[in-house]
C-alpha cells in the first residue's frame, strides 16, 4: 500500500485504532528521548475515536495500537535477535523495520505488552499487545509514514496484512506458550494518562531545591544499588527505570529528593543500558502523572498532617491541648501548586483531547454509570436498595481484580462482608483488595489523620461512603451553617479520596421522607448535588427485594456533570427532571447467592410517573386485585390472564403496576413461572389517578375494606447474624399463604399483615 493512509484506514475499518504521532522537536541523534510523540490518551482510544484528517505525509508517523484484535511480534536485530530465535508460529502479515528488524502481525492473544520479550532466556525484541481490560498497550509504526530517527529508511511491507484472515483467526498455541513462558500477563488494566513534557519540566524545576533528608538519601542509595541487578529483575532495565522514577517522584514531592537525585538515576540508566532504547523522558511522564504513593518519610508525613490540621474542615476539631501541642511541633505547611495558574488548553485546541467516559458499573450494553476519579451519589428512601446497588459494583470490581475502599458510617463489617460473598466476590479478593473502614470519630487527632493519610496514599478503583448523614456529623463544622457543614465534609473526605486515590467515589445518602418538594436531591441541601462532579442517581424499588425473590431497583440519573451518560438514558420525568439510567435485576432465588444484572433502561412507560403515563388500566387493576384476594394460594400470571376479563397484554400491564405499587407480591414459582399474592386491595374509588375516584382514605394500605382478605408477604434482605439465609420457623408461616412474617430488620422490606396494624370490623371467625 503506497498511500500511508490506505493501510491505516483499512485497520480502522476492522476496529483497530491508528493514531498520528508528531515529530519531537527536542529529539536529536544523541538524545534518549523518542523521536515522535503520540497523542495524549492514545492507550485508551478506540477506532471510532480515531481522526486521521490532520495527518501530514512526510512529516508525521502513523502507528497502530496493539491489543484491539491485532498484535505485533517485534523482533529487534539491534539486540542480535533473528526470527530463528522464536518457535514457529502463524502470522498474517510481515513488515521490515528501518533498523532491519521484523514486525509479525498476529491475532490478539489477550497478553499485555512485553518489553523486552524474553524467549528461552534471550531478549528478542518486544511484544506489542494489550489485555481485554485495556491495559498493557504498545504502538507499532506503519509503512508509508516517516520518522526523524530514520530519515533515509522506512517500514517496508514484505507480506500484506490479511485483514479477513487475521480478524477471524484464533491465537496460535505456540505463540501463547512463548508468551506464558515469558511471564506475560493478561490481567493488566489501563494506566492513567501520562503528564505532558512541559509538566515534567515544570515538576523538575519546582523540585530542584536541595534538601538534607537522611531518609531520601538512603532511598536513593538503594535505588542505585538495585541497578546492578536490573537486567535480571522483573521487567528488566526498563522495569527498573519505571520503578526508580516513580519512587523518585514520590520522594521529590515530599521534599526528600531533588532534581540532582533524578539526574543520577538517569545517568545510571545510561550506564546499564548504553545501547539506548529506553526513553527516560516518557518514563518520567508516566511517573509524574501516576505516582501517588507515600515517600514513607516520617518527617514528611508529619508536615502533611500539620497541613491538614489547618484545613477548614478539621481545624475546628483540634480542641484538645495534645492536638494543639502536636500542631505546633510538626512544622509548617507543605506547599502545593496554585489552582489559580492558567491551564494548558492545547489538547482541546489541537484535537487530541478525548472526552471523559464513565467506565465503572457497566450496563449489559456496555454503558458505564460511574466516572473514575469523580464524586457520585446514590440516594433514595430507607430500604430502597441503594447500599445493595453500590455493593454489587464493589463485588464486580473485586471479582475482576480491582481494589476498593469502603468507608462505612452506618452498618458493620459482618453485614457488608456477608453481602459481598453472596454477590459473588471471592473471599481472597475481599481479604486482599478491600479496605473496609468503620470510622466512629472525626479527624481530631494525629493518629486518625495518620491512618487517613495512609488510605490516601493508596490507589483504588472504587470508594464507597456509606452513610453520608453520619459522616457529616463527624466531619462537618458543627458551628457552621448547613451549607458550611456540607462544604467542609466534601472537602475533608470524598473529594480528597477521589483526588489522591483516583477512585470513583459513590456516596450512599438518604432522601427526605416527604415526596413533596423532594426533587432530585438527597437529604439536607442542594449543596450536596452541586458538590458532585460525576453523576447522581435516585434509587427506587420497582419489585420487592428479598431472599427467594427476583427484585428490581431502578437508578434514575439526576445529574451528569461530564455528560456522557444522559444521552444513553431513558426519557425525562417531568416531575423531577430525572431519567431512568439503569435497571438492576436482583435475583436471590438461589440459596446463598445474589445475582445482580445491570440492564439498560426499560422501554415500558414508568408506572410511577403518572404525569407521563398514557395508559393506566385502573379498571383491570381492580379486577386483578379482586381476583387475587379471592385466591387461597399464590397464582401464576397465566392463570390471572386466563380468568380475569380483558385483553391479556392490558391485564399483564395492570398486574405490573400492582406489583410496582405494592398491592401484589411477586415471587418465583415452579418451572420458571412467577406467582402472585395479594398484599392489599386496590379500588379505583380510592385512587386519585382513576376517573372513578370519589375521595376518602385514598389508597391507605391499612384502610378497612369489607372485600379485604388477610395477606402477608415478606421480601427481606439478609442481616448480620442471618448468615445470608432466611431461617423460617413453622410458627412464622401464615395459614393459607406462601409468605412468612420475619423480624423487621432495618435492611428488610416487609409488608406487614393488615390485621396486625388495623383490625377490620368483626366478621366472624377467621
Amino acid at each position: 500500500m503506497s498511500d500511508p493512509l490506505e493501510l491505516a484506514n483499512a485497520l480502522i475499518a476492522v476496529h483497530i485504532p491508528v493514531v498520528i504521532c508528531r515529530p519531537n522537536s527536542r529529539w536529536s541523534k544523541n538524545s534518549k528521548a523518542s523521536d515522535v510523540i503520540p497523542p495524549k490518551g492514545w492507550n485508551s482510544i478506540t477506532a471510532d475515536q480515531c481522526d486521521l484528517s490532520s495527518f501530514r505525509p512526510g512529516v508525521d508517523t502513523l502507528a497502530m495500537v496493539g491489543g484491539h484484535g491485532i498484535d505485533v511480534v517485534d523482533i529487534d536485530c539491534k539486540a542480535g535477535a533473528t526470527p530463528n530465535d522464536l518457535d514457529g508460529f502463524e502470522y498474517f502479515g510481515l513488515h521490515r523495520t528501518p533498523s532491519g528488524g521484523w514486525h509479525y502481525f498476529v491475532p490478539s492473544t489477550g497478553f499485555a505488552k512485553l518489553s523486552p520479550f524474553i524467549v528461552k532466556g534471550k531478549g528478542v525484541g518486544d511484544y506489542v499487545g494489550g489485555t481485554v481490560d485495556g491495559g498493557g498497550r504498545l504502538l507499532a509504526y506503519l509503512p508509508g509514514s516517516t520518522r526523524p530517527k530514520y530519515p533515509s529508511a522506512s517500514y517496508v511491507v514484505e507480506q500484506p496484512i490479511s485483514m479477513g484472515a487475521i480478524t477471524s483467526a484464533a491465537p496460535d498455541p505456540v505463540l501463547i506458550k512463548m508468551l506464558t513462558d515469558a511471564k506475560g500477563r493478561q490481567d493488566t488494566r489501563p494506566g492513567a494518562i501520562a503528564a505532558s513534557r512541559s509538566e515534567v519540566a515544570d515538576f523538575i524545576t519546582d523540585h530542584s531545591e536541595k534538601h538534607d533528608c537522611n531518609y531520601g538519601g538512603a532511598a536513593l542509595k538503594s535505588i542505585l544499588e538495585k541497578a546492578n541487578t536490573a537486567a535480571h529483575a522483573k521487567g528488566g532495565r526498563h522495569g527498573w527505570a519505571v520503578r526508580s522514577a516513580t519512587r523518585l517522584v514520590e520522594l521529590m514531592r515530599e521534599g526528600c529528593a531533588n532534581a540532582d537525585d533524578l539526574a543520577q538515576v538517569r545517568a545510571k540508566l545510561d550506564h546499564i543500558k548504553p545501547e539506548g532504547g529506553t526513553d527516560f523522558d516518557d518514563v518520567m511522564r508516566w511517573a509524574v502523572a501516576n505516582a501517588t504513593g507515600s515517600s514513607g518519610c516520617t518527617i514528611a508525613t508529619q508536615n502533611k498532617l500539620a497541613d491538614w490540621l489547618n484545613l477548614p474542615a478539621t481545624k475546628a476539631l483540634t480542641t484538645s491541648s495534645k492536638d494543639d501541642e502536636y500542631a505546633s511541633e510538626v512544622g509548617a505547611e507543605v506547599e502545593s501548586p496554585s489552582t489559580w495558574e492558567p491551564i494548558d488548553l492545547g489538547d482541546v485546541l489541537d484535537g487530541t483531547y478525548i472526552p471523559e467516559q464513565a467506565t465503572l458499573m457497566p450496563r449489559t450494553d456496555g454503558t458505564g454509570l460511574l466516572y473514575p476519579g469523580r464524586l457520585h451519589s446514590f440516594h433514595g428512601e430507607s430500604e430502597s436498595g441503594k447500599s445493595l446497588a453500590a455493593q454489587a459494583e464493589v463485588a464486580r470490581i473485586l471479582l475482576v481484580g480491582g481494589r476498593v475502599l469502603y468507608l462505612d458510617f452506618e452498618s458493620d463489617h459482618a453485614s457488608v462482608t456477608t453481602r459481598l460473598l453472596m454477590l459473588g466476590a471471592p473471599s481472597q479478593s475481599i481479604r486482599e483488595s478491600l479496605d473496609y473502614v468503620r470510622p466512629d470519630a472525626g479527624l481530631r487527632n494525629p493518629r486518625d489523620l495518620q491512618a487517613f493519610y495512609e488510605i490516601l496514599s493508596r490507589t483504588y478503583d472504587l470508594a464507597i461512603v456509606d452513610g453520608v448523614t453520619e459522616a457529616l456529623a463527624l466531619l462537618g463544622d458543627a458551628n457552621g451553617t448547613p451549607e458550611d457543614r456540607i462544604a467542609g465534609y466534601v472537602a475533608a473526605l470524598p473529594r480528597r479520596v477521589a483526588r489522591f486515590t483516583g477512585a470513583a467515589v459513590v456516596q450512599v445518602d438518604h432522601v427526605t421522607k416527604s415526596t413533596e418538594g423532594r426533587g432530585r436531591f438527597a437529604l439536607g441541601s442542594q449543596h450536596k448535588m452541586n458538590a458532585l462532579d460525576g453523576a447522581a442517581y435516585t434509587v427506587e424499588v420497582v419489585e420487592p427485594l428479598g431472599l427467594g425473590l427476583r427484585g428490581v431497583i431502578v437508578l434514575r440519573i439526576a445529574k451528569d456533570r461530564p455528560g456522557s451518560i444522559r444521552p444513553k438514558c431513558g426519557s425525562w420525568r417531568k416531575g423531577n427532571h430525572t431519567q431512568e439510567a439503569a435497571r438492576l435485576i436482583i435475583d436471590s432465588t438461589q440459596p446463598g447467592q445474589t445475582i445482580v444484572t445491570v440492564e439498560p433502561p426499560s422501554t415500558r412507560v414508568d408506572s410511577e410517573d403518572s404525569s407521563r403515563q398514557s395508559f393506566r388500566p385502573t379498571t383491570l387493576m381492580e379486577r386483578v386485585s379482586r381476583y387475587l384476594t379471592d385466591m387461597i394460594e399464590p397464582i401464576s400470571g397465566r392463570a390471572i390472564t386466563d380468568n380475569v376479563q380483558g385483553k391479556a397484554p392490558a391485564i399483564r400491564t395492570a398486574l405490573d403496576v400492582l406489583v410496582a405499587e405494592g398491592y401484589v407480591a411477586r415471587a418465583p414459582g415452579p418451572r420458571g413461572a412467577y406467582l402472585h399474592t395479594s398484599i392489599r386491595t386496590y379500588r379505583q374509588a380510592n385512587d386519585p389517578q382513576s376517573d372513578t375516584f370519589i375521595g376518602g382514605d385514598a389508597l391507605n394500605p391499612f384502610h378497612s375494606d369489607p372485600d379485604h382478605v388477610t395477606a402477608t408477604a415478606t421480601a427481606s434482605l439478609f442481616k448480620s447474624g442471618d448468615a445470608g439465609r432466611s431461617q423460617m420457623q413453622d410458627s412464622d408461616r401464615v395459614p393459607g399463604r406462601g409468605g412468612t412474617q420475619s423480624e423487621n430488620h432495618s435492611d428488610q422490606y416487609t409488608f406487614a399483615s393488615v390485621e396486625s396494624l388495623n383490625p377490620p370490623p368483626d366478621e366472624g371467625a377467621a
